[in-house]
């Protein structure tokens, strides 16, 4: 802008120079006079030549004045008196003025020309960039650079819509102040420059950008000071995808031929961008090809129009045993064989270039490859066409059948495991719809495979759980895991099954889950032996839960009516031989009262040769898994029997003994009203009647035992009396065992006192002997150290090492005999009493086992005799004993006071405490060995504590 400016100055400049030049030289020559106007005609040509129609102008105007003013009469001064002269001035004027308009006129047609050539060469030279250029992102900051020059702007932006951003993203660009790449040129809006250039059908030119409503200014040329530019857009099949813009910091107009040139940029890049996206497609794509064909593992053959060898990948290398190299050029020759007769088959490559259309296997075939060695393939041969569909050539595929086949092996061996297995073993798709369906499933559920494949298994599915279908099938679909469960299913004939299914996903090569498997078997039978155990487990509890046989029996035959029965009755043999009915029960309550009007009215007759006397008679069951017309008809004895038997049902009954002891104590009687008896009922009946039997027999045994208690109560009552005289004579005894323990004490206390005079005189023999020969022995051995460092005879060094050595043996003996001296009479506990020995061998505790310890005490003296304070602290130091062996504790505070006349000592830690066992266990810790030696003085030893929170020892010694 500024190298603008200065030119426009430097025009003007050079027309006042020129008018005044032409006026100095006319006034100073023969000019004046001869040709006035001559040389000022020139300078107006001559800037109008250089400079255009402004400066030619300025130049004219100048030198009109200048003639007026300095060259015709009268001087220096406007007013012209000669018409003649006014004349000539205006023919000046106008003639300079109509030269300045034509030589504009040219010089305009001769800028348009050259703008136009300069245009056209710029796009030429970005036009043959795009045909030879290997990098877009190069040749679009390039392109932008040539379109700045070519349009002489100071700026050039190519950006791409981003939909997602609503605005448009700088990608390439020149002149800009700093590297935009990947930024928004555009504010987002609705208004925004991005939305105009996405719905323009035209380029946008821009005159002034202060002055534009069509769009919101961009920050972006705000922030570079852009003033105004042409923007087109850039589209691929009528759809936008960025936009191309030119730019300048000054208002200037823009021509058509700049704006034309614009777009043919624009379209051309459009193109070359498309261009390179589809080369990089087709090289990505030719890539992928490649990259399949090499890794694939098919063999595959390319051949041209003749049959030759123009591409192997590694797979047919593999298979085949010849390289590229080797068949590279050369006719492709194949030995392919029937599988079954071994005839050779012919060349599909030739077959296919003959018959010009697709070949595959249609049996099984063998393949002899370079190494000799047969191998079962399947092959498929498709012609290559051109692009005027001529064939050029030929592609093998050959693949080695032989896993193939092992997997149809093993297909055909699982499909004969699954339709020889006795559980229904079925498929479906994620929708349900049924794939499979073995003979198995056939038998269990009951439909034919014919009925069921292609159709939802929802048809297996009672109607009250209908609305499971769909969560299953959602949780299939979702691939989630599916546990063994049991349901119920419903058969063809609609009769309900109970299952136990097993769901597994089925998948393709790839992972992918693409229908289920079910296994489905018939728990029918394990369910009813599961409610028998529950049923007979509950029975027992009955049982077992009183004493009383009539309300047990009651609450047993509620049980069984409706779990194993419609209805129950239990007879029990009485004393005298007869039968009383003992409980009934029936599964509806309202029938309960007409079974025992049945069995009031129409009880079992003695003689009987059926029904529960002769069960009796003869221990032996009696059932009829399905009553008959005419069985029942010999049932009754008459119209009112069969109507009640009718009410209650009676259409199949099982009755068996109560056996205790090798005798019917009873019945146990069970009928159904519809359904009928198996043999596996009876094994139930007869389990329960066992279980029946054993509650009453214990229940008689019961209250004959009560009744043979209350004889041993009397008896019990005389022989109490008995044993009162003798419980006198026991106390005396025990008073005098009481005495004699009460000597024993006292003597145990004498040897006690007697062994710690005894450490006592030991103590001091040891301090007073021992441990002054042993000072001795060290003031002799220094001595000896001494005399020795002046002799020159002996080895001074080996005599000192040999002292030096002896000295610490002495040493260490010496703190020996200290420290046996402690254990057997600590002499702190004589010289300051038992409140310092403590919180020495507190101390001497804790740097031992590295246990905190904490000592605290109110008494500033202890009153307390030497014996009693010596068992307090032996008492004390079995404490810390058991503390460090037993406690695991890491804290020890013990607390020494006076209360009411008796010395307190307590020792707490916090260790793993006490159990209640070990607390009734008086030898536990020691317990035996201080209670002792607290009860020679009347005193005692507690212990108190939980697990887990510690363990607290008392002593209490009164003073």
């Amino acid at each position: 802008m500024k190298r603008r400016t200065g030119l426009v100055i430097a025009q003007y400049g050079v027309a006042v120079l020129l008018v005044a030049i032409a006026l100095v030289i006319t006034n100073a020559t023969a000019l004046r006079v001869a040709s006035p106007l001559l040389l000022f005609i020139v300078a107006a040509t001559v800037v109008a030549w250089f400079g255009g129609l402004g400066p030619g102008i300025l130049a004219t105007i100048l030198a009109f004045a200048a003639l007026a003013f300095f060259v015709f009469p009268p001087e220096f001064s406007f007013a012209i008196q000669d018409p003649l002269d006014l004349q000539q001035l205006t023919l000046f004027a106008v003639l300079a003025l109509a030269l300045s308009a034509l030589i504009e006129i040219r010089l305009r047609r001769e800028r348009v020309a050259n703008e136009r050539a300069r245009l056209q060469t710029a796009l030429a030279e970005i036009g043959q960039s795009a045909l030879t250029t290997q990098d877009l992102a190069a040749f679009l900051y390039e392109t932008t650079t040539h379109v700045c020059q070519a349009l002489d702007l100071e700026y050039c932006a190519l950006g791409e819509f981003a939909p997602e951003l609503d605005a448009l993203l700088f990608q390439a660009g020149a002149g800009w102040s700093q590297d935009w790449q990947g930024r928004a040129i555009s504010n987002p809006g609705p208004e925004s420059f991005a939305d105009v250039m996405l719905t323009a059908t035209e380029p946008i030119v821009i005159k002034n950008l202060r002055v534009e409503k069509r769009f919101s200014i961009p920050a972006f040329f705000s922030e570079h000071a852009v003033a105004s530019g042409i923007a087109v857009q850039l589209s691929n099949d009528g759809q936008p995808f960025g936009a191309l813009g030119a730019f300048s910091s000054r208002r200037r107009n823009y021509s058509t031929h700049a704006i034309a040139f614009l777009q043919a940029t624009a379209t051309l890049l459009a193109t070359t961008i498309e261009r390179d996206r589809v080369e990089r497609v087709v090289h990505d794509h030719r890539d992928l090809l490649l990259t399949t064909l090499l890794g694939i593992h098919d063999a595959v053959i390319a051949t041209d129009a003749r049959g030759d060898v123009t591409f192997m990948n590694p797979a047919a290398e593999t298979l085949t045993g010849w390289t590229l190299g080797e068949t590279l050029g050369n006719p492709l020759v194949v030995n392919i064989s029937d599988a079954e007769t071994f005839q050779p088959i012919e060349n599909p490559v030739t077959r296919v270039l003959r018959e010009r259309r697709a070949h595959n296997s249609d049996a099984p075939s063998v393949f002899i490859p370079k190494s000799g060695r047969a191998l079962p393939v399947d092959y498929a041969c498709t012609p290559i066409r051109d692009q005027d569909d001529q064939v050029s050539g030929a592609v093998l595929i050959l693949r080695d059948a032989t896993e193939r086949l092992r997997n149809e092996q093993s297909i055909f061996r699982l499909a004969a495991i699954v339709n020889a297995s006795e559980d229904a073993v079925f498929s479906q798709t994620l929708d349900g719809i049924v794939q499979t369906w073995n003979p198995g499933a056939e038998r269990l559920l009951g439909y034919a495979a014919s009925e069921m494949i292609g159709k939802s298994i929802s048809l297996t599915f009672p109607s009250e759980r209908l609305d499971e279908f769909p969560a299953l099938i959602h949780r299939l679909r979702q691939g989630e895991p599916i546990e063994q469960q049991d349901t119920v299913r419903v058969r063809k004939d609609g009769e309900p099954i109970h299952v136990s299914l097993s769901v597994s996903h089925i998948k393709d090569a790839a992972g992918r889950i693409i229908g289920v498997s079910t296994i489905a078997r018939d728990i029918t039978e394990r369910q009813r032996a599961e409610q028998v155990q529950r049923f007979l487990a509950e029975a027992s509890e009955l049982l077992v839960s009183s004493l009383d046989p009539h309300l047990t029996l009651a609450r047993v035959a509620q049980l069984a009516a409706p779990s194993i029965a419609d209805w129950c009755a239990i007879h029990l043999v009485t004393g005298d031989g007869a039968l009383d009915l003992a409980a009934c029960s029936h599964g509806d309550p309202t029938k309960l009262d007409k079974v025992r009007d049945l069995l009031r009215r129409y009880p079992p007759k003695p003689e009987a040769h059926s029904g529960v006397p002769n069960v009796i008679r003869t221990g032996k069951p009696e059932f009829l898994y399905q009553v008959n017309n005419d069985q029942l008809a010999s049932l009754v004895q008459n119209i009112e029997h069969l109507k009640l038997l009718v009410e209650v049902g009676m259409g199949a009954y099982i009755i068996v003994p109560l056996l205790a002891r090798e005798r019917a104590i009873g019945t146990l009687s069970l009928c159904n009203a519809a359904r009928r008896y198996v043999p596996s009922d009876l094994a139930v009946a007869e389990d329960l009647a066992r279980r029946i039997a054993l509650a009453v027999e214990n229940a008689r045994l019961y209250h004959a035992a009560q009744e043979l208690s209350q004889d041993l109560e009397q008896r019990v009552v005389a022989r109490t009396i008995e044993l009162q005289n003798t419980n006198v004579q026991l106390a005396n005894e025990v008073a005098e065992r009481q005495r004699v323990n009460e000597e024993l004490r006292r003597l145990s206390a004498h040897l006690q006192s007697a062994r710690e005079e005894e450490r006592i005189r030991i103590a001091r023999e040891i301090h007073d002997q021992v441990g002054q020969v042993l000072t001795a022995v060290k003031m002799d051995l220094a001595l000896l150290d001494r005399k020795l460092k002046n002799t020159k005879t002996v080895p001074v060094a080996d005599v000192k090492a040999d002292v030096n050595r002896t000295i610490q043996l002495v040493d260490a003996t010496i703190k020996t005999m200290r420290e046996i001296i402690r254990e057997l009479r600590p002499e702190i506990l004589d010289h300051l009493g038992l409140s310092a020995a403590i919180e020495w061998q507190l101390q001497e505790f804790q740097t031992r086992t590295g246990i905190a310890c904490h000592f605290d005490t109110t008494l500033d003296e202890v009153n307390l005799d030497l014996d009693r304070s010596t068992a307090v602290f032996r008492i004390f130091q079995e404490t810390l004993t058991n503390v460090a062996r037993h406690a695991n504790a890491t804290r020890v505070e013990a607390n020494l006071k006076q209360e009411d006349g008796t010395i307190v000592l307590q020792v707490r830690d916090n260790g793993k405490g006490l159990a209640s066992s070990d607390l009734s266990d008086k030898k536990t810790f020691g317990v035996l060995g201080m209670r002792e030696r607290a009860h020679v003085f009347g005193g005692e030893v507690t212990l108190a504590g939980a697990p887990g929170e510690g363990t607290t020892v008392t002593v209490r010694i009164p003073v």
